[in-house]
C-alpha cells in the first residue's frame, strides 16, 4: 500500500481513519509491518495488515489484521491469496507461526476460511478486542504453524 491508497482503504474498513493508515505506512518504512492491497483493473478489492510484532496475546509471532475483501469480490480467492502472502512474508522473516483473530458470531464465513487454511482456535471463549462504532467486537484467536522450507 502507498499513501494514495489511503482513501480506498478507509472506505473498505470504515472504523479506521487516515491517521491509522499513515501510522501503518510508517510501520512499513521501519520494517515492523506491511499493509497489503489487492487490486483488480486499478481498483482496490482487498486489504490486509500484517504486524510482525504480533499482539499482546502472542507477541512472539506476526498477527494478521483487518483482512477485508469488497463484497462483490468475495469467494473468488482474494482473501486466501492475501493470507498466503502474509504467511510467505512471515516465513521469509524466519517465523514458524502466525496468528489472527476473528469474531465467530459476526463473521462465521471468515472463521471457516481460516479453519480450511489450517488455523486453529487457541481458546474457547471470545474476548473483547475493541469497540467500533459503539459495537463490541468479541473475537477468538487462531494460529497456524508455518512450514519453513530451505532452498539449497
Amino acid at each position: 500500500a502507498t499513501e494514495k491508497d489511503i482513501p480506498d482503504l478507509m472506505r473498505m474498513i470504515k472504523r479506521h481513519d487516515e491517521t491509522v493508515y499513515k501510522g501503518r505506512l510508517k510501520e512499513m518504512q521501519r520494517g515492523e509491518a506491511v499493509q497489503l492491497v489487492a487490486e483488480e483493473e486499478g481498483l482496490l478489492v482487498g486489504q490486509v495488515f500484517l504486524a510482525y510484532y504480533g499482539k499482546s496475546s502472542y507477541p512472539n509471532f506476526p498477527d494478521i489484521r483487518d483482512l477485508h475483501v469488497v463484497g462483490s469480490k468475495r469467494s473468488q480467492g482474494i482473501g486466501s491469496e492475501l493470507i498466503f502472502v502474509c504467511e510467505h512474508l512471515a516465513v521469509q522473516r524466519g517465523f514458524n507461526t502466525i496468528g489472527l483473530a476473528v469474531n465467530p458470531e459476526l463473521n462465521p464465513r471468515a472463521r471457516l476460511l481460516y479453519q480450511r487454511l489450517g488455523y486453529l482456535t487457541t481458546q474457547d471463549s471470545p474476548y473483547l478486542a475493541g469497540i467500533y462504532d459503539g459495537q463490541e467486537d468479541w473475537v477468538i484467536d487462531m494460529v497456524k504453524k508455518l512450514h519453513v522450507t530451505y532452498d539449497n
